[in-house]
């Protein structure tokens, strides 16, 4: 996708609200069909939005997709079983997996974006309830379910989960992974560059704690590593371009600080806070410059309304804050980030605040976006300069985003390479305006190994290494 194609569309709308800063903007876009929450967001591989289930009034089967180029919400094909709070991931070919629903349903089912047709697949072992669980794509393509919460017996109370499955696409089949050494919920997992798992924090036995510790699939074993330094639960967490993880947020008295783990040294290290104290945020992040977007959480403030902010990871400190435009509940459950790194709000609950400190909720059809690409900028920076960022992630498999900077217009091209210097394919070879862009690699097909980007104009050249793990 052309890195302006968004801001493009964007301005050619009507009927748009925006909220423009130094650090960014939130640009209102269409409407979904119905009012949803409870729902799940994916952006496919061509770039548009899918979006699916509802808990606004029951349970709902319905579909959505968002054309990213006619800013329109049409309907789609129905999922065979009504889904709310419940998790999708896309796989590597593009299909979509439906995981679970909040009232212990075990059943799954396949997207496939070419027929827009959803089918039944293998079931998970054990009903979560609710989404408080994490999924994690793993390097070699098949998906991980980690912990939760569910009912042992019927009528039971319930219970963390140490419990682990993974879904091999290929035979379209859950099959157990050893266990966590410590149950858990609302935890947080990421895919480190290693390809091994590292799962921190959660709820257990009752308790939030601080312990952490690392899956290899390789060996499907788990290892206990360092604990963090502060206990939380409903924090989020993101792999940076250096190979170390940083978390922020916490549903322990609304938590504020932020840490970094360092995956070398296997230390845990407290940073700058956020502005806001923030219970189960989204956190999203934006390599090239090295800044993350915090949204959510904070909708008990002197604003009485849900807040956003800019996190420097250069320097580790915020940069930034603001309201969101309306009164709405920001999480990870309401947003998803786009293909060219902007970030979507979608639909979600919209609330006011009465007499006495109530807050009542209403079910929304309004979406959002904020367009990280033109707006994010570094703090003392009014130019564009030619750089060429690492790509994101790395190892990968099998694709990967690269990102640029380019300073005045000039001819671009941007190529991969083998070991052997053979060109793999021509990413970009056209004369391009200043600014940032971001180009996807897709290495289907290629075997695993060691692969070199280069980035050439008239005045500037680079080249990087990439991993390819499958």
């Amino acid at each position: 996708m052309k890195m302006l194609k968004l801001t493009f569309i964007c301005l050619l709308l009507l009927n748009i609200t925006g909220v423009t800063q130094e650090y960014g903007g939130w640009q209102e876009i269409s409407s979904l069909n119905q009012p949803r929450r409870g729902h799940t967001i994916v952006t496919l591989k061509n770039g548009n939005i899918l979006v699916c289930g509802n808990g606004a009034f029951n349970t709902s089967k319905t579909c959505e997709i968002y054309d990213i180029e006619e800013n329109t919400w049409r309907y789609t094909d129905s999922l065979n079983v009504g889904r709310a709070s419940y998790k999708t991931i896309i796989l590597d070919d593009g299909r979509v997996l439906a995981i679970g629903s909040y009232n212990s349903d075990r059943s799954c089912e396949l997207f496939d974006p070419l027929t827009e047709t959803w089918s039944m697949t293998d079931s998970i072992t054990i009903g979560r309830e609710t989404s408080i669980y994490s999924v994690v794509k793993l390097l070699d393509g098949k998906v991980m379910l980690i912990g939760g919460w569910a009912h042992d017996s019927l009528g039971a109370p319930l219970v963390e989960l140490a419990d682990c499955e993974i879904y091999d696409p290929q035979t379209e089949k859950w099959n157990p992974a050893t266990p966590m050494n410590f149950a858990r919920e609302n935890a947080s997992a990421v895919l480190l560059q290693n390809g091994s798992v590292l799962v921190s924090g959660g709820r257990s036995e009752n308790e939030i704690i601080n312990s952490c510790e690392i899956y290899d699939p390789a060996t499907d074993t788990w290892q206990i590593v360092a604990p963090m330094n502060e206990n939380r639960n409903g924090h989020d967490a993101i792999l940076l371009n250096n190979g170390n993880v940083f978390v922020a947020g916490s549903a322990v008295s609304f938590g504020k600080k932020c840490e970094v783990y360092d995956t070398d040294k296997n230390e845990w290290f407290l940073v700058e806070d956020m502005i806001y104290y923030r219970s189960d945020p989204a956190v999203y992040y934006f390599p090239l410059s090295e800044k993350a977007l915090i949204i959510g959480g904070s909708y008990y403030n002197e604003t009485e309304r849900d807040t956003w902010e800019i996190y420097d990871l250069k320097q580790m400190r915020p940069v930034y804050s603001e309201p969101f435009p309306i009164k709405k509940f920001l999480a990870k459950e309401n947003s998803v980030q786009l293909l060219d790194g902007s970030v979507a709000v979608i639909g979600g609950w919209e609330f006011r605040i009465i007499d006495g400190g109530i807050v009542f909720l209403t079910p929304s059809r309004r979406c959002w976006i904020f367009d990280s690409i033109t707006n994010i900028m570094d703090e003392f920076q009014d130019d564009f300069t030619f750089s060429l960022a690492q790509n994101y992630p790395n190892p990968f498999n099998p694709s990967t985003r690269i990102e640029y900077e380019i300073k005045h217009e000039t001819k671009v091209e941007l190529k991969v390479y083998n070991v052997i210097g053979e060109v793999i394919e021509v990413l970009e070879d056209e004369i391009k305006k200043s600014g940032r862009y971001s180009k996807d690699f897709n290495a289907e097909g290629l075997s695993s190994g060691i692969y070199f980007y280069t980035l050439k104009t008239n005045q500037f050249s680079e080249t990087k290494k990439m991993i390819l793990i499958k």
